[in-house]
């Protein structure tokens, strides 16, 4: 008998080492991000940090098309610079800091979109703020008056909406670039179990649309393998919100799978073992063990040159 309904494998984009991949969304696109950059692939963070509502990512992946253009604005807060577009680790004591991280995070982007392979996308939830004094949606609050912003929800067509416009200015850049998109497996419990039902529905339904509206959108069942497959609270962390370490290794096993030639895993498992290396205290002394990293080091680099600016 089966006690567990196990997800089938999914067909996606394949990965190389070779060309950029970008990411955007959720802490989920972050996990995606860490474990490639961890196995030696081109690897680029995303411009804004980590934001949940398409409204905000689509805002994001817009400002990679417009060189030149200031898509943010910047006001201080407890001594502290900050965007209401951008994650906090791009807030500084000093306004020019502040601005050139974000500069600098979004022409990285805007490079990498002219050749980059794949976009990741994870969207977490369809509640967001909109702040009383623009009208407009934010990433980010910052710890801002509560009563300054209105917590709302977005429908379907109005995802859709916004998504759709931003990857097509995405796709006149980069017709080549395939897009996976996903929906974070993290519960968001702070809107209730009931909300956060809906919510993950109204992005199922918003990112099916735009599936059947292009062939080079993908949709990557993340939020179902750990809710339909795992199914199990042994699978998440002490918060009962996000998915434990054993769940992100089983989700992205999946990514690994639909992604990676058998040449590409045997690479990155290659890579894998050695930037686990980094991490692990030895018996060795230690100018023994940093000569046997620097060894392993000039040994993947020399059978893999694209390594060299990566581990």
């Amino acid at each position: 008998m089966k006690f567990r309904t196990e997800f089938p494998s999914v067909v996606l984009p394949q990965l190389d080492f070779e060309r950029p991949i970008l990411s955007a969304g959720s802490c989920f696109a972050e996990l995606i991000e860490s474990k490639l950059t961890e196995g030696g692939f081109f690897m680029v963070p995303p411009s804004h940090g980590i934001v949940y509502h398409p409204f905000s990512i689509s805002s994001m992946l817009e400002s990679w098309t417009q060189t030149g253009q200031d898509w943010f604005s910047l006001e201080q807060n407890n001594n502290k610079w900050i965007s209401l577009s951008h994650h906090g680790r791009f807030s500084s004591y000093s306004k020019e800091s502040a601005k050139q991280k974000i500069v600098q995070a979004q022409e990285k982007c805007q490079s990498a979109l002219k050749t980059a392979q794949v976009l990741f996308l994870s969207l977490g939830t369809a509640h967001y703020f909109e702040d009383k004094t623009t009208g407009q949606p934010v990433a980010n609050c910052h710890k801002l008056p509560a009563a300054r912003f209105e917590r709302k929800r977005a429908t379907s067509h109005e995802i859709v909406e916004k998504l759709d416009f931003a990857l097509k200015a995405l796709w006149v850049v980069n017709p080549d670039l395939q897009v996976v998109c996903s929906i974070s497996p993290v519960k968001h419990l702070r809107d209730g179990l009931l909300e956060n039902s809906i919510s993950k529905a109204i992005l199922r339904v918003s990112i099916e649309e735009l599936c059947n509206q292009n062939s080079r959108m993908h949709y990557f069942p993340a939020y179902e393998i750990l809710m339909d497959d795992l199914r199990d609270y042994r699978f998440y962390s002490k918060d009962l919100a996000h998915p434990n370490e054993i769940a992100k290794d089983y989700i992205f096993s999946y990514i690994e799978n639909a992604c990676f030639s058998q040449d590409v895993q045997t690479t990155y498992s290659e890579v894998i073992k050695y930037t686990s290396l980094l991490g692990h205290s030895s018996i060795e002394e230690e100018s023994q063990h940093k000569q046997r990293i620097e060894k392993e080091r000039e040994g993947l680099i020399s059978r893999f040159p694209f390594l060299g600016t990566r581990i």
